[in-house]
């Protein structure tokens, strides 16, 4: 069983679509963008520094006055915006009383992160919230942010949890076995391609909910154990979420995109996959 749990936290504790999306869609506005809030989901996650550019084609001087304007309004009230998850809580609190070490990898600011995980009440149950420093763009990267919360891991197997794809590859560049979760903000085609070239690949369903749960290895397990240790960890998620798959399906209609028939969260507009408009019945 792994013995200490890294997590990311949007899209995988906490869902921060209203606030995120609404401070990117204020900052576009500045520069003569206007974008539906629902349509910018895929800010989610990464850096800005790396989501502006890859969208909009930003130069660095767009870069820094649009990250600007977001934290102007995500400090002020976005954060608040933030919905936590069902379950997230009770799932950290039942970890650290079985024992395991809690942390958080996240490339949100570290003040922000502390801020909003003592506001919403999982602050208690994690050993430590490792997040981005605040104007360092390369301390965001997903890797430097898992390579500043290592130093503070006890000796046991570590895992990283995360829902996008920057969760999966910075686990690979340090090391760690990366277990994707689709309840959040990215696709299953997304975490397949960022782990292409595992040597093991697990997939489960959670009950009714209609969500997977990726297992992927780095490398070799060094022995069968690795697999059981999946198995298990995947369990006690089933276990904490499995009296909520009422509001999860509430929260997060699923979506088949009627060209392709990819897998679609239900507040998108446009399929992830092949970009053609998604239909409604």
């Amino acid at each position: 069983m792994w013995s200490t749990i890294l997590f990311d936290l949007d899209g995988t504790l906490t869902d921060p679509k209203e606030g995120i999306t609404k401070a990117v869609a204020i900052a576009l506005e500045h520069f003569g963008i206007h974008e539906d809030p629902d349509r910018l989901t895929h800010f989610i996650g990464p850096p800005l520094d790396e989501s502006f550019p890859e969208f909009y084609g930003f130069s660095q001087e767009q870069v820094d006055a649009a990250t600007e304007l977001f934290r102007d309004y995500y400090t002020r009230q976005g954060w608040r915006e933030n919905i936590p998850y069902p379950g997230a809580a009770e799932l950290l609190r039942d970890l650290k009383a079985a024992g395991r070490t809690t942390m958080i990898a996240t490339s949100k600011p570290e003040g922000m992160a502390v801020q909003i995980l003592e506001h919403f009440g999982m602050a208690p149950y994690l050993d430590r919230i490792c997040g981005a420093p605040l104007d360092k763009q390369e301390g965001a990267r997903k890797a430097n942010v898992i390579r500043s919360a290592l130093p503070f891991v006890p000796q046991g197997p570590v895992v990283m949890v995360g829902d996008r794809r920057h969760d999966v590859a910075g686990a690979r560049e340090t090391g760690l076995p990366c277990i994707g979760v689709l309840y959040g903000y990215g696709s299953r085609e997304e975490l397949e391609r960022a782990a292409a070239d595992v040597t093991e690949e697990i997939e489960l369903q959670m009950g009714e909910i209609g969500r997977l749960i990726y297992a992927t290895h780095t490398g070799t397990p060094s022995d069968s154990g690795d697999v059981q240790n999946i198995l298990e960890y995947v369990d006690s998620l089933y276990e904490q979420l499995e009296g909520h798959e009422a509001e999860l399906k509430r929260m997060r209609g699923l979506l088949l995109c009627a060209c392709c028939g990819a897998e679609n969260e239900g507040d998108w507009v446009y399929c992830r996959s092949c970009g053609q408009p998604l239909e409604r019945t």
